[in-house]
């Protein structure tokens, strides 16, 4: 089962030839230019795969059940309780495409349906929020981030993602900061027999802010993104013949696109803030292993377009908190549930958002000073965000 694992690897690496996509758009037309188009070998367009003992000698793998909650949440309404993410009596973990879509459906629902644990776990995430609102969404300089942050705190906010989005924490998980990591990276989680899974991120991070200097911002996006590979590392099943698209070696395979897609949407819903997780930066830097692309069927699920809506709403909210409309907790919820219900069109949003994410990722400037010009001869997000405040009109949905 190893060998020919190995020879797939080594086989897809040396066959990809493709250029590696500069932005969202370049990897759609990759994607879409493929002919015949790769077929998709996910659990939805090829079951019997994931059925056959062939994909795995451990097979059958643990299954993920819910449970409802015999008591009501704080809302009144009923709720699962946290799934049973392994077997005491089987070493065999569940399989990586079925945590994942287990996974979705346990966080991602509306507020009112979390449980009493998930609840606790977002208020905790809110009091934190609320406490440092205005280091959270001002530009700090580039210094020692676990001034910014201290470890104590990265591992609180940690375990508030893992109760919340994942349904439990673990004293088997833990969070240090480093003046180096591992393969020159911003952060990257070690395992060890004894001590578990250890999340290590740099002091200082050598790169860009992603959202103008807002540090903690980015810290919080790179805390998240290292908390799916632990979840995958520690209950995904990483033997089987799947697990080469679905997990890869590099962590980003289609499991993790997948879980972190929703994930990503649910944050700033639950909490308000945005994050980047490095979803599409993730194929870029692993792009030999995406051969020749990502199925259309993938490309569809991991909803990459949503990195163009996080970044007009992080512009949204930096503008409305120095302009003194955000200042606390509850302002910052509203302000987040007024606009993402005020969205315009996806068709607008795909024709707009894609092209002025393209510019500014060429332009190397988010929310830059000099702004491309739209057709009204505003800014081009100006001229974007008079659509999407526009009312719709007859026949036409939010998305």
């Amino acid at each position: 089962m190893l060998i020919p694992l190995i020879k797939e690897h080594i086989l897809k690496r040396s066959q990809q030839k493709l250029p590696v996509p500069e932005d969202f758009s370049d990897l759609q037309v990759l994607v879409e230019a493929q002919n015949p188009a790769p077929p998709c070998t996910c659990d939805t367009c090829d079951p019997d795969l994931y059925r056959s003992v062939t994909n795995c000698y451990l097979h059958p793998h643990f299954r993920i059940k819910f449970e409802k909650d015999s008591t009501k949440n704080k809302y009144g309404n009923e709720c699962y309780l946290p799934p049973k993410l392994s077997s005491s009596t089987s070493i065999a973990n569940a399989e990586a495409m079925h945590l994942a879509r287990q996974t979705i459906a346990y966080f991602d629902c509306p507020i009112q349906d979390l449980n009493n644990t998930q609840l606790a776990a977002l208020a905790a995430l809110h009091k934190w929020r609320d406490t440092r609102l205005s280091d959270i969404l001002s530009p700090h300089p580039n210094t020692d981030f676990h001034l910014l942050i201290p470890e104590k705190q990265m591992r609180d906010i940690l375990g508030c993602i893992n109760v919340l989005f994942f349904g439990r924490d673990s004293c088997m998980f833990h969070f240090r900061w480093a003046s180096k990591v591992a393969q020159d990276a911003e952060a990257h989680t070690q395992e060890h027999a004894m001590t578990g899974f250890t999340i290590k991120m740099l002091r200082a991070l050598p790169r860009q802010s992603r959202f103008e200097g807002r540090w903690m911002l980015d810290l919080l996006g790179t805390l998240v993104h290292e908390a799916v590979h632990v979840y995958f590392y520690a209950y995904a099943c990483h033997r089987c013949r799947s697990a080469e698209e679905n997990l890869m070696s590099h962590g980003h395979g289609r499991a993790w696109q997948l879980v972190t897609a929703r994930l990503e949407r649910c944050f700033v819903r639950f909490v308000g803030l945005p994050v980047d997780m490095g979803r599409f930066s993730g194929i870029q830097g692993n792009w030999a292993y995406f051969y020749p692309t990502p199925s259309r069927h993938d490309f569809s699920e991991w909803r990459l377009e949503n990195e163009v809506l996080t970044r007009f709403y992080a512009h949204d909210l930096f503008g409305a908190f120095e302009a003194g409309a955000v200042k606390r907790g509850i302002k910052l919820d509203e302000f987040a549930k007024e606009w993402w219900n005020i969205e315009s069109t996806l068709e607008v949003v795909e024709k707009e958002g894609k092209e002025y994410y393209r510019l500014l990722r060429r332009n190397q400037d988010f929310g830059a000073r000099r702004k491309p010009r739209g057709k009204s001869g505003k800014g081009l997000e100006d001229d974007f965000l008079v659509r999407r405040f526009r009312p719709l009109g007859a026949g036409e949905g939010s998305c």
